[in-house]
């Protein structure tokens, strides 16, 4: 989930009882709420002595924006939403009497206003929609481009395929529908967001600047494919191919650039193009599941 920075305040806001949507909880609730959801957070205490902020309700909101921009991007995020929204604790004050009531549906109907905002190319800014799927809030995606990347934590190549199969077939449904340019963008955003979720659950970082070449290159490195580290023989050919893997990506990139719907296209993208984009972002993004899965349980 990939949300910017109006979103991320949003989340933010809902969570430490700032936005008048949701309860006031405590500094000591809120802590272990986020500890819950992401890695290796900050000191809360030293954060605060750091950035020397004295006021505790105003250190809170800035600390959760700042620890929440760390897992933007990645699966992470969409269930720590999730669980906010699901959480009752965060719209009912059991503390007075008698009890104050929120309601999560106004929550719901604001987060999803704020996230279809449009952005300078009129386009949602946030391409997401919280909606009540079997008594639970859940979020979906708007384009319907995205994948549930949660997936990939049950580590068998079942679902790994499944992953991959699923962005296969709405590629497949916008080239059967001639939307050649669409199929570019699912094809850019299924290595994307994968590489985003893999360097996340390998306890990396990356920058939200950074290009889907970077990115490919930080999951490589994440999963400590050591080219050295391979008998003699294959030294060579594993080289090229993780070499060859760096352009590819930077050239899906820039194919995505100047063909895709999701920017103002320079060229006018064919059938060859597409399939070309849906073949390469399966070949790298099978390649690096499978390297995951094999560290995660050995197979």
């Amino acid at each position: 989930m990939w949300l910017s920075n109006k979103g991320i305040e949003f989340v933010c806001n809902l969570l430490t009882g700032n936005s008048g949507l949701s309860v006031s909880k405590n500094k000591d609730f809120i802590l272990e709420f986020i500890g819950k959801h992401i890695d290796n957070i900050k000191n809360f205490t030293e954060y605060c002595e750091e950035n020397s902020l004295l006021d505790e309700r105003e250190a809170l909101r800035l600390y959760c924006q700042a620890e929440i921009k760390n897992i933007k991007g990645s699966s992470q995020l969409t269930t720590l939403v999730e669980d906010l929204l699901n959480n009752k604790n965060f719209f009912i004050n059991n503390d007075v009497m008698p009890k104050e009531y929120y309601s999560v549906e106004e929550a719901v109907f604001s987060f999803n206003q704020t996230m279809s905002e449009k952005d300078d190319d009129d386009l949602p800014r946030d391409p997401y929609s919280i909606k009540l799927i079997n008594k639970k809030y859940t979020v979906t995606s708007i384009d319907d481009l995205l994948v549930d990347f949660r997936i990939i934590k049950t580590n068998d190549n079942l679902s790994n395929y499944n992953l991959i199969n699923q962005t296969s077939q709405k590629c497949i449904k916008r080239l059967h529908k001639m939307d050649f340019s669409g199929a570019i963008t699912v094809a850019r955003t299924l290595l994307e967001q994968l590489t985003r979720e893999i360097i996340i659950q390998q306890g990396q970082r990356y920058s939200a600047n950074d290009d889907i070449k970077k990115l490919v290159n930080k999951c490589l490195k994440s999963l400590d494919l050591d080219v050295a580290q391979l008998p003699t023989e294959l030294r060579d050919v594993y080289g090229q191919i993780i070499s060859g893997f760096s352009s590819l990506s930077q050239g899906l990139g820039c194919m995505r650039n100047s063909m895709s719907d999701s920017h103002g296209s320079t060229c006018i993208a064919t059938e060859n193009d597409a399939i070309l984009a849906i073949n390469t972002s399966r070949t790298l993004s099978s390649f690096l599941l499978n390297r995951y899965c094999i560290l995660h349980n050995g197979a």
